[in-house]
């Protein structure tokens, strides 16, 4: 579910995560099999790219795992840590060549608000409330990643207990298909991110999207196995009996939230359709899951998943972004409406996206009222962007006697 949402909701989490995945499975590659001539500038390329599409994180976290996937390598260093060295300054070069240009045509601004303001406050404080305001928000929210993937990974999530029984088993048999550096190697794909973002400040679900694609190939290895070891079958077992409940519970909700909310009204079918699946498939994948036969219950769950993303594509989605984005609603009225030559602003409401909204138009930024107020008698045609609440305040006021009301838009933002 957590990699559906990033795909469809946050674009550019997804073209990160992709990005990602390339640096890490050119490595994966270089340390299990050498180092081939297309590998450095092919991982280069990569990290550029993930540089490119959200900061520093694409550099950061192919070479975290690297680093710590050449440290628990025990020998099997077949590339050194100056490949990766060249690697990484291939990526930053790429940066800063779309960088520097971008820094000067904003007059110091892009390093300024990017790399010193917003760079170190998602680090060390909890931006707009994500992760808490002060210590003890921060450390109430040290297990938030765990959730995450408890009901982004669903309902894999379920088997990660036994995958990681059958990993600290000491007699489990080698994983098939997978060099003696397996599990080293896939630990160090999954743990620094977890650990890294479990001590930043900032906590969004996505932030945790790097780690998924490993944790699915960690627990698929004993699954492959024609059979698990007893104790990790018995968790698995146990982990279904939970999971199946939790499952009915959550499809209940569906089937009967709708009737009762009045805000999920129009959403009654596609979310009555998610509960009778959710609750099918469960029906389905327990009684294999308790037979042991965890290939079947994962075939059913598999199949189950891709139906209820359909499901969402083609039912929810579209009615979801209109709720959850009112200034594309309100930027496809007003743009028709407005000339290239109109100054526009907002008032105690930022959504990034109204820049495309409203046609890549510069907007300006209104702290208070005062600077609206001033702003609003300065010479030439404007449009601003405010609450209605705040609109009808001002106008009752006896303000903003010379606007018009020109586009209205409502929802969640």
């Amino acid at each position: 579910p957590l990699l559906f949402v990033i795909g469809t909701a946050a674009t550019t989490d997804a073209v990160l995560l992709a990005f990602i995945l390339l640096a890490q499975w050119i490595f994966v590659e270089a340390l299990c099999e050498g180092w081939r001539r297309w590998h450095l500038p092919a991982m280069g390329l990569a990290i550029g790219g993930g540089l490119l599409t959200k900061g520093p994180l694409g550099l950061l976290i192919p070479v975290l795992c690297a680093l710590t996937a050449l440290a628990l390598s025990k020998g099997r260093n077949h590339a050194g840590g100056w490949r990766l060295a060249i690697a990484s300054l291939i990526g930053i070069a790429l940066f800063l060549a779309w960088g520097l240009p971008a820094n000067a045509a904003t007059d110091g601004n892009f390093w300024r608000i990017a790399i010193v303001e917003r760079l170190p406050a998602r680090i060390f404080t909890a931006m707009e409330g994500h992760g808490g305001g002060n210590l003890a928000g921060y450390l109430l929210h040290l297990p938030f990643y765990l959730f995450v993937l408890a009901v982004g990974f669903f309902p894999w999530t379920l088997y990660t207990p036994g995958a990681l029984a059958s990993w600290l088993s000491r007699n489990a048999a080698p994983q098939p298909g997978s060099a003696a550096g397996a599990r080293p190697l896939l630990a160090a794909m999954i743990l620094p991110p977890l650990v890294l973002f479990t001590l930043l400040a900032t906590k969004l679900p996505h932030y945790i999207a790097p780690v998924i694609p490993w944790l699915a190939v960690a627990i698929a290895l004993p699954l492959t196995k024609e059979a698990l070891p007893a104790v990790t079958s018995r968790i698995v077992q146990l982990c279904s009996f939970a999971t199946a409940g939790a499952s009915a519970v959550l499809a209940c909700a569906l089937l009967v939230a709708p009737l009762v909310h009045p805000a999920l009204s129009e959403f009654q079918k596609p979310m009555i359709l998610a509960g009778i699946l959710l609750l099918a498939s469960v029906a389905a994948a327990l009684p294999a899951q308790i037979s042991s036969d965890f290939k079947r219950a994962a075939r059913v769950q598999a199949g189950a998943m891709l139906v209820f993303f359909w499901m969402c594509a083609l039912a929810f989605l579209p009615h979801a972004e209109a709720v959850a984005k009112p200034g594309q609603t309100l930027g496809k009225i007003a743009a028709s409406q407005l000339e290239d030559s109109d100054q526009v602003a907002t008032f105690e409401w930022t959504e990034p996206g109204i820049h495309f909204y409203l046609g890549g138009r510069k907007i300006n930024y209104l702290p208070d009222r005062d600077a609206l107020l001033i702003w609003s008698l300065e010479p030439g045609a404007k449009a601003f962007i405010l609450r209605a609440e705040r609109h009808a305040e001002l106008v009752e006021a006896g303000h903003l006697a010379d606007y018009e009301a020109i586009a209205e838009a409502s929802g969640h933002d």
